[in-house]
């Protein structure tokens, strides 16, 4: 049993259609996936709790259409910014399409940063709730209790994908990725659990213990950044990108300015709060 979990990898292909020479990988199909699961979710509870309905279904349809731009091109800016610097200044045009107009050839598209994609989501609520003139934080809040799902097709992708290596390990947990011979966490696995099952048990835990607006915006920022710096002790670390101090990747930096991204809301709903109050 332990010899067939650890082979387990063997048993997938990354590529999950090809049409002629155009393929589509798992974590495309997942990435797509985690935003409808989303969605459904989120129309689901709005449907489910009618007194705290924020806003129609046509409108959260539409909502998710920009959420899904801005979670993009926030992840690409995020990973170029975060991880590829170099390469991403030099060859610009990769940014956005497979094609380097440097070298004048097709390259995969690649690489996808979940803190930039957050911040690209950030962004894209606060424009929302101003033209709307819905509240910024019953809307982060609401979607605070739906981003573990997407955190669950997301690390669904990433494994069905053969990406993202755990560190060598001699644990029974471990197994072998393609070309291999070491065992390695499965990282991605831990992921989808932690960030993802967890989360959403956690924060569906604390939903109708606070009634502060922002306060599960607040715990997902927090609870997601310790869970992911922990995890990524499992993680390989990402190729070219040093460790800080010898110790420390780049997504435990990202994590820890999570939770000052988490002071700064908290301190912004508090001092709205206080202003309405007053």
């Amino acid at each position: 049993m332990v010899v067939r979990w650890q082979s387990i990898m063997e048993l997938f292909d990354p590529i999950a259609i090809t049409i002629g020479s155009f393929q589509i990988h798992w974590y495309a199909l997942c990435f797509l996936l985690a935003w409808l699961a989303a969605l459904v979710v989120t129309l689901s509870f709005e449907q489910k709790n009618r007194e705290a309905r924020l806003m129609s279904a046509a409108l959260w349809q539409d909502l998710f259409w920009w959420l899904l731009f801005g979670g993009l091109v926030g992840a690409r800016i995020g990973f170029a910014i975060f991880y590829e610097p170099v390469f991403f200044w030099n060859h610009p045009g990769t940014l956005f399409l497979p094609y380097d107009f440097v070298t004048e050839t097709f390259v995969p598209f690649r690489g996808l940063s979940f803190h930039g994609g957050l911040l690209g989501v950030g962004v894209v609520l606060g424009i929302w709730s101003y033209q709307k003139k819905i509240a910024l934080f019953a809307l982060t809040d609401r979607l605070a209790l739906i981003a573990p799902v997407i955190s669950v097709f997301g690390r669904l992708g990433n494994f069905l994908n053969q990406e993202l290596p755990g560190r060598i390990t001699e644990s029974t947990f471990g197994v072998y990725f393609p070309g291999e011979t070491v065992l390695r966490h499965p990282a991605t696995l831990y992921g989808l659990f932690f960030e993802g099952i967890f989360l959403f048990w956690w924060l569906g835990f604390w939903q109708k213990r606070v009634a502060k607006p922002g306060t599960l915006t607040v715990l997902y920022l927090v609870s997601y950044g310790l869970v992911r710096f922990i995890l990524e002790y499992f993680r390989e670390p990402d190729p070219g990108v040093a460790l800080l101090w010898d110790t420390f990747t780049r997504g435990q930096l990202l994590s820890l300015g999570m939770f000052f991204g988490a002071g700064l809301v908290w301190f912004w709903s508090s001092k709205h709060a206080t202003i309405e109050n007053n």
